[in-house]
């Protein structure tokens, strides 16, 4: 199929046509990707509201596609925006190597009720395909692209045409071309540009915003489209819409006269191109090699007059081509000299002439055929300096600065008079103006950036150069450097070895006052600007070694500071500033002196460690332990009531709770305040109004402790997920919102749990939470039985259940991770029928784009369907030790499975199953199944290993007894939500669960998506009654034992549930 694509190059050309034409075309071959987003009102626009959608405006979508051997932007299809602004592409090609597309509003598009918008592409408002930003589709990896928004703006009246070529018949559009608008200036005389537009993919342009007056447009060449196409200057008139014959110059164009506001469109003014044609191309080398030199001119004469008959010029390209094309040559055929110039280079004409006399001249013309071909060879005559730079092997290094410094040149203060780079085989070559070849020369190749006098080579903390910077000849100091002589047309060559490795520009030592070296500081150099007043930092060293010892490199020549400022270091402690000579200050700082590259050697520093200014500790006032992590932030009297942060005024504390502020300069007084997340925050002394602070006074040299802070702990407040962020609150929202929180955004498992909501199957999503363990902590999402035909249309599932199956797919496609989802499916045809899978299956093709065999392997299913729903648990024990049985803690939960009055009990044992791998066994109130039985021997349990949840009226001693079960876990019978809380507070007792997170409910189906969740965050579940304002003494009592510890609280359920009252009783019993 590719190579017969290649073969019918012209078929594929012809289908493009058609396809702008708006002809159906052929669909790709693989046909998987997908592509949505919306269109808002832009910023800018007339009357509108930014951000608003745009209803019933065509999106125009363009893919990268290889026509006659060049990749273009062709037209790919359109769609229209509903109502909320929303558009969609499907069914697009995406390649295993990716396929491009992009998307944009077009000239002249309307919304529903007729308004007009700017063009706008795809991602910042670009005016053309050539700027817009691509969307890769990538098959098998990336093949949905959603929040592709445009943003276009409202626009009024335009002045818009179209731009197409004339080499093809249907004439094709020209994209990526600059148009012009032109308004005639009465002062200067002529017409200039004020506004310039882009044509579009489809070769549209417009002009919206002018002010009412009389234009010209235009297409002025040389300018080439996005495809570097170069076409022929052409200007409107009438003619050119009906002829496509238009004016060549704006002079000749026509006016149109232009009214803004609410006048009508002016559009119609179409241009047809023609394409500029190379008439004279050629190659300029030096002569007597095939070397090509970029930067030649190269010009057309009258031979009659040679001083000002120039008419065309153009300059040779890095490649040392050139040409001329026939739009910018006269029509008709002139007699003409081609000349070939460059400074340092001699002249030369066409053919090899050395001057205009003996030269060849042509006859050029705009008509020129076949194109002629004129190469030039120049040889160089100014003298120059050349050479190659090499390493140690011989290799060439490019990119050295080569500066030539003139007799007279101080290098400490003056830059070299010339410099150039070498090249990518080390060469260099510099020509010496004419006038200056009688001077001595001297040559330095600099390995860093070219070095400003007195300053440093480097950028603070850049590296130091690979090798070492020298003179000519392999010398390290300026007075030592060969001079170089030159003639008048001579070239002088010097060549550099250059030394891996640099040469210090200052070392030496830092130590401490008793002479004991200090390690781990960092040594600064700072130069001083008599302009500005101030020192700057140039370089700074690496941390000194163990025996105190630094180095600083790449300095240039001049005066330096060095020493160390005040503040911390990489050693992690606090020193004053200490500069050479032992000076406490830069402005008394030994001078120490770079100059030819030498090293400033035993330039010593004394460190000085300083004690903290201000320290103190942070306690809880709940239990006297330190809080660590506390924020502790200092603010200085500036005077006159004024209080600012002080320089590093932010501090924390450390694990038992000390702090310390260590500050080089002391200011007269400090308020001090205290925080952390958890505790009400203050100030010293035990307050917490800013002004009523206590001034913590400070003198120089004096340290001031025991400033301590005792925080009350801040009390939490349970945070409520209804479901309302799905629009409703009931029990499927619930389940849906808390997925949300437990998969963020649905990007990391290609595993998810869906079971019935329902009351009658509650059992199912009862046991789920082992299965979400097995999975990886797999989401649950609960569907309504619903009947037992699908309905593709009008899906019994709940919408945001559709959406959040169709993220996780393509989420999990998009990060190679899996060719798709799993979706388990808990329970038997009953709970869950086969309609609601043929939903789900159904809304994720269509909704990324996928063929029948492409979602087979996107969206799998697995069900889970035993005989009875402790056939159902036996099974789901079996997926947790075949998939992680080695991860298994060798327990498990005895749980009534029978009686949803009791489930209250079984409630709370999810959490633990779903985040330690703890598998339930479902049992009756006063019988064993046989699944049961069967479960606990595929487990290979003992009765000692088996915990009863619940009292005997949920699940009796004879059960308990059959089974050989010695352990329960239980509140008192008088509660039915205290077995809850002794889940919670065994599980936290045995390190199952956490201290940090719980989750309240009233209502059993809320609690049912919390399992998986609550298993991810290891936390406990609790309960209350549902719709009255108490809360059971067994919540109340382990939301009080354990609020020293909880951090995330959660209320799963809207208010018909947990009301109101009860969240407040709730956040009281947090209170400290």
């Amino acid at each position: 199929m590719i190579a017969s694509r290649c073969r019918i190059v012209f078929v594929v050309l012809v289908a493009v046509v058609m396809a702008a034409l708006c002809v159906p075309a052929l669909a790709a071959a693989a046909d998987v990707g997908t592509i949505t987003g919306h269109v808002y009102y832009g910023p800018g626009g007339e009357e509108r509201d930014w951000g608003d959608p745009i209803d019933g405006i065509t999106v125009s979508l363009f893919k990268h596609t290889l026509v006659g051997g060049v990749m273009k932007w062709v037209p790919a299809g359109t769609a229209v925006t509903d109502g909320t602004g929303f558009y969609e592409f499907v069914s697009l090609e995406a390649s295993s190597a990716g396929t491009a597309y992009t998307v944009g509003i077009l000239a002249g598009a309307k919304d529903a009720v007729g308004s007009d918008y700017g063009v706008w592409f795809y991602q910042s408002g670009e005016s053309s395909t050539s700027v817009a930003t691509p969307v890769e589709l990538v098959e098998g990896a990336v093949e949905f692209a959603d929040s592709i928004d445009l943003y276009p703006t409202y626009v009024g009246p335009s002045i818009r045409g179209t731009v197409r070529g004339s080499d093809f018949v249907p004439r094709l559009p020209i994209a990526g071309l600059d148009m012009s608008c032109y308004e005639y200036s009465d002062a200067d005389g002529f017409w200039m540009e004020m506004d310039w537009s882009q044509t579009d993919p489809l070769g549209n342009y417009g002009f919206w915003g002018l002010p009412t007056g009389t234009y010209r447009v235009g297409y002025q060449s040389p300018r080439p489209d996005i495809y570097g196409v170069r076409w022929k200057s052409e200007f409107w008139t009438p003619a050119a819409t009906t002829t496509g014959v238009g004016a060549t110059s704006v002079e000749a164009a026509t006016d149109i006269a232009f009214t803004s506001g609410t006048g009508s469109h002016l559009s119609g003014k179409d241009l047809v191109l023609d394409k500029a044609r190379k008439v004279i191309s050629g190659i300029v080398t030096r002569r007597g090699t095939t070397i090509r030199l970029p930067g030649i001119d190269v010009n057309l004469y009258d031979p009659d007059n040679m001083g000002e008959g120039q008419y065309a010029g153009t300059t040779t390209d890095a490649q040392g081509t050139y040409a001329f094309w026939d739009d910018e040559l006269p029509a008709t055929p002139v007699t003409s000299i081609v000349e070939f110039r460059a400074w340092g280079f001699d002249t030369e004409f066409y053919n090899h002439a050395a001057s205009a006399a003996t030269a060849t001249p042509i006859a050029v013309s705009s008509a020129m055929a076949p194109m002629l071909t004129v190469n030039g060879a120049v040889a160089p005559v100014a003298p120059s300096i050349q050479g190659t730079v090499t390493n140690g092997e011989g290799d060439g290094i490019a990119d050295v600065a080569v500066g030539i410094y003139v007799q007279g040149q101080d290098p400490s203060a003056d830059f070299p008079q010339y410099f150039t780079f070498t090249d990518g085989a080390g060469h260099y070559e510099y020509f010496i103006p004419w006038g200056f070849a009688d001077e001595d020369f001297r040559v330095r190749f600099y390995t860093g950036d070219m070095p400003e006098p007195a300053f440093d080579v480097f950028e603070p903390g850049q590296a130091p150069a690979e090798y070492t910077s020298e003179y000519y000849d392999n010398e390290l100091f300026f007075l030592n450097a060969d001079v170089l002589t030159l003639g008048p047309t001579s070239a002088v060559t010097a060549d550099a070895t250059l030394t891996a490795g640099t040469i210090p520009s200052v070392t030496g030592e830092v130590r401490a006052a008793s002479g004991a070296p200090v390690a781990g500081v960092r040594i600064e150099a700072l130069s001083y600007d008599p302009d500005a007043l101030e020192f700057f930092v140039e370089q700074w060293s690496a941390p000194t070694e163990a025996d105190g010892g630094y180095a600083l490199y790449g300095l240039g020549n001049g005066q330096y500071a060095v020493g160390m400022p005040a503040g911390w270091q990489d050693n992690g402690r606090f020193y004053q500033q200490s500069w050479w000579l032992n000076a406490a200050t830069l402005d008394e700082a030994g001078e120490v002196v770079t100059s030819g590259g030498d090293t400033h050697a035993d330039v010593d520093i004394i460190a000085t460690e300083l004690p903290p200014l201000l320290s103190g500790r942070v306690t809880s006032t709940k239990t006297g332990v330190g809080v660590a992590d506390a924020y502790i932030q200092l603010w200085y009297d500036m005077g006159g009531d004024m209080w600012d942060l002080a320089p590093d005024g932010v501090v924390q504390s450390k694990a038992d709770g000390t702090w310390a502020y260590y500050a080089a300069i002391a200011d007269p007084a400090y308020r001090i305040e205290f925080g952390a997340d958890g505790f009400i925050g203050e100030y010293w002394n035990n307050v917490t109004d800013f002004d009523l602070a206590t001034a913590v006074p400070v003198t120089v040299g004096s340290q001031v402790a025991s400033l301590n802070a005792g925080l009350i702990p801040q009390p939490y407040t349970a945070m409520r997920y209804d479901g309302s962020d799905f629009g409703a609150s009931n029990r499927y929202t619930v389940a849906a919102s808390i997925a949300s929180l437990h998969t963020e955004g649905y990007d990391y498992n290609p595993h998810i749990i869906i079971a019935c909501g329902e009351d009658a199957a509650m059992a199912d999503p009862l046991a789920a939470g082992g299965l979400s363990w097995a999975y990886g902590n797999a989401p649950m999402l609960l569907t309504p039985k619903g009947p037992s035909t699908p309905n593709y249309s009008t899906p019994a599932v709940p919408r945001y259940v559709l959406d959040a199956l169709v993220a996780a797919t393509r989420n999990v496609r998009a990060t190679h991770r899996a060719d798709g989802i799993t979706v388990h499916i808990v329970g038997g045809t009953a709970s869950v029928p086969d309609a609601r899978v043929l939903e789900m299956r159904e809304y994720v093709r269509r909704r990324l784009g996928l063929s029948s065999t492409e979602v087979a392997k996107a969206f799998k299913v697995d069900r889970i369907a035993g005989a009875t729903r402790y056939d159902n648990a036996y099974l789901i024990a079996r997926v947790m030790k075949s998939r992680r049985g080695a991860e298994m803690p060798g327990i498990a939960f005895v749980v009534n499975g029978s009686d949803p009055t009791k489930f209250w009990d079984a409630m709370a044992a999810p959490p633990i199953s779903a985040g330690r791998g703890v598998p339930l066994i479902l049992v009756q109130t006063t019988a064993v199944p046989a699944a049961a039985a069967k479960t606990k021997t595929y487990l290979g349990l003992t009765g000692s290993k088996l915990y009863v949840v619940g009292p005997t009226t949920s699940v009796s001693a004879a059960v308990a007894s059959g089974l050989g079960a010695t352990n329960r876990i239980k509140g008192p019978t008088s509660d039915p939500f205290a077995t809850a809380r002794a889940v919670s507070d065994w599980g936290i007792n045995r390190g199952y669960s956490d201290k940090v997170t719980c989750a309240i409910t009233a209502a059993l189906p809320d609690a049912l998506g919390a399992g998986p969740y609550l298993g991810v965050r290891q936390g406990s579940m609790l309960f209350v009654p549902k719709g009255v304002t108490t809360i059971p003494s067994s919540t109340s009592g382990f939301l009080s034992a354990r609020k020293a510890t909880l951090r995330d609280v959660f209320i799963f359920g809207g208010k018909a549930s947990v009301t109101s009252a009860q969240q407040t009783a709730i956040n009281n019993a947090l209170k400290p």
